[in-house]
């Protein structure tokens, strides 16, 4: 017998053994009322410890004692938890989850048999079932020292020296694989596609979020990381790993999370174990091996979401947006070590005057949403994608390779074993065609391994099948239709696999086209599935499959009585984690089924929803928040009374004051958006209430902070309105403005400039934002900040984008430039930058001048028009400016432009020439001449249609004083060419005579310009 066996033995008796098990999952559990079932001799239908545990007091949880002979030694077999499983199966209440926990030691056969029949059961609608041997017991115990201490007094002065042997006996089960980090590769594998494994750690520039991982280890001793497919996960955890390991930790990583989660055991050193995917193992069982952390013993683990959206408190949210941004600058700093990376991916990057220059590749990749896509621009993914799919067309190993990226979407990218895609293709693919094809691509690296038959990405997985579709003829199209067909009627694969399968169709190919691949008979298993959801977890994924679904089945298929009870069961449920998901899938009933919504709505109970608004943790509150808003309740104005009044104010007062420090803001900026939505002055006080308890974050991040808060300014407190909506009536009102000023107090204006002056491309637009909102409500901050910027930094980030528009930088120059000393500054840097500048923008042609007067002598182009759009408010300004101060560079101001503006004005969208009618009298003025040349090339087929659309458009909404709608535009454009003898002379006649009254334009219209004395005034925002 070895130390461990001395050390703790197991329970002589069946009945101490039980009364250990219940003593022990009350601690698990957290339930201090958790039962033994009946007594000895009565029937236990495979449970002797039963109860609920305290985050899902709905639920019953089961555990079947099973002592072995001399109670320690014998082994467990699969018969017999199979025997026990299939009488717990009959258990009254009907279970949600069963242990099977047995004084035999641990025994890996076992526990493979176990994980692969949970894995089955949840699958298939089931609960999940678990083995604990007796070693995996003892480290439960390890983690309740006080249930340690009631069954073994005996050893409770000597726990320490247990905890102890317990590190000496045990070394992590070989399903975890110790990570050394003792390799490093360059960006080679990143940028080719390959899965990034510890040797990559060096290369790739550490996240921000690595550091937050770490503070949460501290603290807490596990750690959860979310993210959509390819936003960086796995290697912002080995980063942080790596951190750990150079303090002396060692780290070991789950080999596949689909087998089930073993107790981690104890190790000699502190040590860290990463679950990887940690969204494809059993949630039982990770919060299980997340209750075994210690100070010493850490748990870290991933997860991929469906969404971007944060569905799960405590849970740390990789910013992906934000994760490109670092891995840009950090690859920027190292330009050489870059490109010779880069060049190893394609060698048409280079410095050479045929190649593409680095810089322009990183601008490209910088563009992309998601580390990964960033990784597979630079390294022209893009191009390769399409020579990948044509290269094993010709090897006839496309139609395999799309089975595998089907398999792997469908799965949300678990492991698959050559079994598993022989099932998958059988009746479509012959064994002759696929092992060879399998050999093909494994060996070209499109597929993993010969035992993991999955492409190097996800995200992968989805461009190849688009390149491989693009390529068939209608042969291959139909066998790929097949395979997903096997695929989308197979009850083996998740709910959340299918929506991820079923939107990859929806967004690649043409507008969608490869949607229409989808039979809506496949649907029916899916959506009996997806209706008889309970848990949240279950919740979530139905309704990303059901928001998938609906696009291809008619809406009485998910609009009977039956479906009509459970979605209002979920509503009223409130599912932790699944309200926003649910609340998109409501908010798609109601845009296309108006009469289905508002049954279900109509059957909602406000006082219910009201309840658990008033129970609810902050997130929770937050998501529930979202889930009344997205699902149009509070449209009805007699539930939105009644809700109103249900409401704890008070409690809803301490969310916001003591709002987390790791909760996300743009869910709190939601909660107090849909509170607006009910109760403006209470929504203002709650952001009063709030501003204090977020002010550190809008210190240290004012622009990220308002990237996360862009609906409480906008919608909620209405005083941030890039669209304009919120004018006339809907203008903020004072107690709006107050809140906003509260909000804006936290900033001292040095402080706030010099963290503004740090803007990149990416977060200028954010600060111009934040600099508007100051202008409108706190007039003394603004300034003061606009004064202290650092216009050089300012100009140094902007970098090269000086050669066309400078990006989102233009809206912050054009917000400063409000405040009349920050001008000249504005202005002179301009100025400095004119050399680089190609096409100059109206915006920077009025702040600057003199360098657009310059800029038009050297025969270099003012972009008035530009990709088939034209500024029309800003031209007007800087047509009558050249105009009337150097009339002789007008037409080379307005030369370009004729053409673009013909086109524009021939468009049959009136929406082009929205805002026209100014610029049009303007031009009718100083350049006769040029609106002759533009009338001239307008098309009359299309202007006929277009003019006659503007003049049925009505009246303007907005107030004419301020701007002019398309009927204007179109009645200046029929005066003007009433009298021309030519086709579109005729349709101006044609359409005076039918519209005499709308086509004729008012005498206002007709008359001289006035115009201003100076231009100093003129407005560029």
């Amino acid at each position: 017998m070895d130390l461990l066996d001395q050390q703790l033995p197991a329970p002589k008796n069946w009945d101490k053994f039980e009364a250990l098990m219940r003593a022990l999952f009350a601690a698990v559990w957290e339930n201090p009322l958790i039962q033994r079932h009946g007594r000895a001799g009565q029937v236990q239908h495979g449970v002797d410890v039963f109860g609920s545990p305290k985050d899902n007091p709905d639920r019953t949880y089961g555990v079947q004692c099973k002592g072995k002979d001399q109670l320690y030694g014998a082994a467990a077999t699969a018969d017999e938890f199979d025997t026990e499983l299939a009488k717990a199966e009959r258990f009254s209440p009907q279970l949600s989850q069963w242990v099977f926990a047995t004084t035999a030691p641990n025994d890996g056969a076992l526990q493979r048999h176990v994980a692969a029949v949970s894995e089955r059961r949840v699958k298939a609608g089931q609960f999940p079932v678990s083995v604990q041997g007796w070693e995996s017991i003892v480290g439960l115990l390890s983690s309740h020292p006080k249930v340690l201490e009631e069954f073994y007094p005996e050893r409770s002065s000597a726990i320490q020296q247990l905890l102890g042997a317990l590190a000496e006996k045990t070394a992590p089960a070989p399903d975890w694989t110790e990570i050394s980090f003792t390799s490093s590769r360059d960006l080679g594998p990143a940028l080719m596609g390959r899965p990034l494994g510890p040797a990559d750690v060096d290369a790739c520039p550490t996240l921000p979020e690595a550091e937050t991982l770490l503070q949460e280890l501290r603290q807490a001793g596990t750690a959860r990381l979310a993210g959509v497919p390819g936003a960086g996960k796995s290697i912002c955890a080995l980063q942080a790993a790596r951190a750990m390991r150079a303090r002396g930790w060692r780290t070991f990583r789950l080999t596949d999370p689909t087998a089930g989660l073993p107790i981690a055991v104890w190790s000699p050193e502190p040590t860290l174990y990463i679950v990887d995917d940690a969204h494809l193992a059993p949630p039982a069982q990770l919060r299980a091996l997340e209750e075994s952390a210690s100070a010493t013993r850490w748990v870290l683990s991933t997860h991929t979401l469906l969404d971007e959206k944060l569905t799960a408190a405590g849970t740390i949210h990789l910013d992906a947006k934000r994760a490109v941004a670092v891995i840009a600058r950090g690859l920027r700093a190292e330009p050489e070590r870059t490109l010779v990376a880069v060049r190893k991916a394609d060698d048409r990057v280079g410095p050479g005057w045929s190649e593409e220059p680095l810089d322009w590749r990183l601008d490209e990749a910088e563009t992309a949403l998601l580390p990964w896509q960033f990784c597979f621009i630079l390294g022209g993914g893009w191009r390769r994608a399409k020579s990948m799919a044509g290269s094993a067309r010709a090897a006839g190993a496309d139609v395999v390779l799309a089975a595998a990226a089907i398999r792997q979407l469908a799965s949300r990218d678990a492991s698959c074993p050559l079994e598993s895609l022989r099932a998958q293709v059988e009746g479509h693919i012959t064994d002759a065609e696929l092992l060879p094809a399998i050999n093909w691509l494994v060996a070209q690296r499109l597929l993993l391994t010969r035992s993991d038959l999955r492409c190097p990405h996800q995200r992968l997985a989805g461009v190849l099948l688009d390149q491989i579709l693009n390529g068939q003829n209608l042969e291959g199209v139909n066998r790929i239709a097949y395979l997903l067909q096997s695929t989308l009627t197979d009850p083996m694969f998740p709910l959340g696999g299918f929506a991820a399968l079923l939107r990859e169709l929806r967004s690649i190919g043409h507008n969608g086209s490869w949607s229409h691949l989808i039979k809506p008979e496949w649907m029916r298993s899916l959506l009996d599935r997806a209706w008889v959801a309970r848990t949240p977890d279950e919740i979530l994924h139905a309704c990303w499959a059901l928001n998938e679904v609906r696009s291809h089945l008619n809406s009485d298929e998910i609009a009977n009585a039956d479906h009509q009870n459970v979605i209002v069961g979920w509503i009223e449920g409130t599912p932790k984690g699944a309200c926003y998901t649910l609340g998109r899938f409501m908010n798609q009933i109601m845009s296309h089924e108006k009469e289905l919504g508002a049954a279900i709505n109509a059957r909602i109970n406000p006082n219910v929803l009201a309840g658990a608004m008033n129970t609810a943790d902050p997130v929770h509150a937050c998501e529930i928040a979202e889930l009344i808003t997205l699902s149009h309740l509070t449209i009805n104005e007699s539930w939105k009374i009644t809700y109103l009044a249900a409401l704890d104010r008070d409690h809803l007062f301490r969310l916001v004051s003591n709002w987390p420090s790791d909760a996300s803001l743009s869910l709190v900026a939601g909660l107090c958006e849909h509170i607006s939505y009910v109760d403006e002055s209470l929504a203002c006080e709650l952001i009063e209430a709030l501003a204090p308890s977020i002010a550190g974050r809008l210190q240290t991040d004012p622009q990220g902070a308002f990237q996360e808060l862009n609906d409480l300014f906008w919608h909620a407190l209405r005083v941030y309105d890039p669209l304009q909506m919120y004018v006339g009536n809907r203008r903020p009102s004072a107690k709006r403005k107050r809140a906003a000023r509260r909000i804006c107090a936290c900033w001292k204006p040095k402080h706030l400039a010099e963290k503004l002056s740090q803007s990149n491309q990416r977060s200028f637009q954010a600060a111009a934002g934040l600099l508007d909102v100051l202008r409108k409500v706190s007039p003394f901050i603004f300034a003061e900040t606009v004064q202290a910027l650092d216009w050089l930094r300012i100009e140094a980030a902007i970098g090269p984008g000086w050669q066309e528009d400078i990006g989102d930088a233009r809206m912050l120059l054009s917000v400063a430039w409000q405040l009349p000393a920050a001008r000249p500054a504005i202005s002179e840097l301009i100025a400095r930058n004119e050399d680089h500048i190609i096409d100059l923008s109206p915006r920077l042609a009025l702040m600057a001048p003199e360098v657009a007067f310059r800029h038009l002598i050297a025969s270099k182009s003012i972009s008035i028009t530009k990709h088939g759009h034209c500024e029309w408010g800003l031209g007007v300004y800087l047509v009558a400016r050249i105009a009337r101060t150097r009339p002789s560079l007008l037409a080379a101001l307005l030369e370009p432009h004729y053409v673009p503006l013909a086109a524009i004005l021939s468009q049959q969208s009136p929406s082009f020439w929205d805002k026209a009618s100014l610029f049009i009298r303007v031009l009718a003025e100083v350049d006769e001449v040029g609106l002759t040349r533009i009338l001239d090339q307008i098309d009359p087929a299309r202007a006929s249609d277009g003019w006659r659309r503007a003049l049925l458009g009505g009246e303007s909404r907005r107030k004419r004083n301020e701007d002019a709608d398309p009927r204007e535009a179109a009645a200046l454009l029929i005066h003007y060419a009433i009298n021309r003898a030519d086709a579109l002379g005729d349709v101006a006649r044609h359409l005076r005579r039918q519209y005499a009254k709308r086509s004729t334009p008012s005498a206002k219209m007709l008359e001289p310009i006035v115009w201003p004395e100076s231009f100093d005034e003129t407005p560029v925002a």
